[in-house]
């Protein structure tokens, strides 16, 4: 059985890891190494705002609850910058309705209404409803629909404190897929297929205080996870505190953290019947990290070491520590700038995560699998340069050895005699306890052209031990965009190559390429009305990520954004 590695959430932060923040380094290495499906590039949704496909996982843009900016006289100045404890309500901020509807059956909704009273409270929200009621396959039975809610709460007490919390709730349906053909279908009841449908319930929150005083921060986050799906409930509560002293050009930083995470089978799921409710498993972290930063005009330095304790308890008891250094530095010269990042240290997969790359995961006794994992060593090295005002090319290399990842494997509880049993769930995993190591070489090149015309090209080479499933081993993305006047045009693609995947006897073979050109036109009618089409899978394909589970074919949405 192939190993799956984690694809690097690399791809997805583009080059960023080297200007994260200091606090949670390992939980931050730990996002950078885990596995990602979703290979769809952000930049290419950011920039046209992409129709979300079946395949893929429909996730809201992030929502940044932070709308609170310190300003300064000078943004090189970090110190100035920290301790100016100036409220700013965000000017980007307005409020807009945005109506989608295309073939599929596709609807959109998306809207951000918020309330500001001066500069000392604030509420913001953002709401979107995306579904379709039809799919690739068996087109009646596999629609699906995505819900998003935040919100968003600052108060500034006075001008040395100021309260910051949000809320968030998700709810996710997908159903009907990983069917062999159409007679799989024939036998099945109603009830059937409510249960062979896939769905779960996301709410999470966070609430922070900050005091800003003359020569001192301080701050304490509390925070909060629930998820809920067809066979797990799985919980989380995290609670950090951070005291910042800054001195002259350095700043000394001490973030103590915890987090108790928890994971038990769902008693109400009809998948888990004969599964004992009392199946439990929790993993409790505590993290210790002292950190030190020094930068100057054109240099910086951080300098972290975390101790770490991390329990982990299911029908026994395991205790692992951990002394975890990390280090980044960036340094600039003439439009050049060298950036290295490296660390080692303790994490943790969550259930979460997992389904999160691939939803289509069943297994009731999966809790043994969520284990600590340790990352032995990780490094970043790369090169930005400025060849002039228009063209900017970046290089990177990353390795990571990691000790105990996890595999997609073929979940044999589903297939007798060549039939599928659940129509739905098609995989599972399983851990590997054995030390991997991952490459991975990129590329990025940003030019325009002129006022008009820019361009963006991403290269992706994900070095890998063995062949792995799921894991493409070239990823390019190419985006062109054409603004003149009220008019604006994108057209890209993304080119996900050399993919395996896994057969019905649970043997690796290799996929075809997953090709998808995309495209958005946009018209702004006046400055508060703007109508815009986009079109996915221009191609037609018949793209997989997933064996047996494939996107939808040429999608279009049409609709209009409307700013109040």
């Amino acid at each position: 059985m192939s190993r799956l590695l984690f694809l690097l959430l690399f791809i997805l932060i583009n080059h960023q890891s080297i200007s994260q923040n200091n606090e949670g380094e390992i939980e931050d290495t730990q996002i950078l190494i885990e596995k990602n499906s979703s290979i769809i590039l952000p930049k290419a949704d950011k920039a046209i705002n992409k129709i979300v496909v079946e395949g893929s996982n429909i996730e809201m843009k992030k929502f940044d609850y932070d709308n609170v900016l310190y300003t300064s006289e000078s943004d090189k100045k970090k110190i100035d910058r920290i301790l100016r404890n100036e409220m700013k309500i965000l000017d980007e901020h307005t409020m807009f309705i945005n109506l989608g509807y295309g073939n599929y059956g596709t609807f959109l909704i998306h809207s951000n209404p918020f309330y500001i009273i001066s500069n000392k409270f604030s509420i913001y929200s953002d709401i979107l409803h995306r579904s379709s009621s039809k799919g690739a396959k068996l087109s009646y039975l596999s629609g699906k629909s995505h819900s998003d809610i935040n919100l968003n709460f600052n108060y500034k007490l006075d001008n040395k404190n100021t309260f910051k919390s949000y809320l968030k709730y998700q709810n996710n349906t997908s159903g009907y897929y990983g069917f062999i053909n159409s007679e799989n279908i024939s036998s099945l009841t109603k009830d059937q297929e409510d249960v062979y449908s896939f769905k779960n319930n996301i709410f999470s929150y966070n609430i922070n205080w900050e005091n800003v005083s003359d020569n001192f921060i301080s701050e304490i986050a509390w925070s909060g996870k629930e998820y809920v799906d067809n066979l797990f409930d799985e919980y989380s509560h995290s609670f950090k505190g951070k005291f910042t002293l800054p001195i002259s050009r350095s700043i000394l930083s001490f973030s103590p953290y915890f987090k108790s995470y928890n994971l038990k089978d769902n008693p109400n799921s009809n998948f888990n019947s004969g599964v004992k409710d009392e199946i439990h498993l929790n993993i409790k972290s505590l993290s210790f990290p002292l950190s030190y930063e020094y930068f100057s005009k054109n240099f910086m330095f951080n300098l972290n070491f975390d101790y770490q304790i991390i329990n982990r308890s299911y029908k026994s008891t395991n205790k692992k520590n951990s002394m975890s250094p990390s280090l980044k530095v960036k340094y600039n010269l003439d439009g050049i700038t060298f950036k290295v990042s490296a660390s080692k240290g303790l994490n943790h997969i969550t259930y979460y995560d997992e389904i999160k790359s691939l939803p289509f995961i069943y297994d009731p006794y999966l809790l043994n699998v969520f284990d600590v994992n340790e990352i032995k060593y990780s490094f970043m090295g790369g090169i930005d340069l400025s060849i002039n005002d228009e063209t900017n090319i970046s290089f990177s290399y990353e390795t990571y050895n990691i000790k105990g990842s996890l595999d997609y494997i073929l979940s044999n509880e589903k297939i007798s005699g060549g039939e599928l049993i659940n129509p739905l769930y098609l995989y599972s995993i399983e851990r590997n306890d054995e030390e991997e190591v991952i490459d991975k070489i990129s590329v990025e090149i940003n030019t325009s052209v002129n006022n008009n015309f820019n361009s963006s090209l991403s290269f992706i080479y994900n070095i890998y031990e063995e062949k792995e499933v799921f894991m493409p081993l070239y990823i390019i993305e190419q985006v062109n965009n054409y603004s003149k006047g009220k008019l604006d045009i994108t057209l890209g693609g993304i080119f996900e190559i050399e993919n395996y995947g896994l057969n019905f006897n649970g043997q690796m073979f290799k996929m075809s390429s997953y090709i998808d050109i995309f495209s958005d036109l946009s018209y702004q009618v006046s400055d508060n009305l703007n109508v815009y089409i986009k079109v996915n899978n221009i191609l037609n394909r018949y793209n997989e990520r997933f064996f047996m589970y494939p996107d939808q074919g040429t999608s279009f949405m049409g609709g209009i954004k409307w700013n109040f």
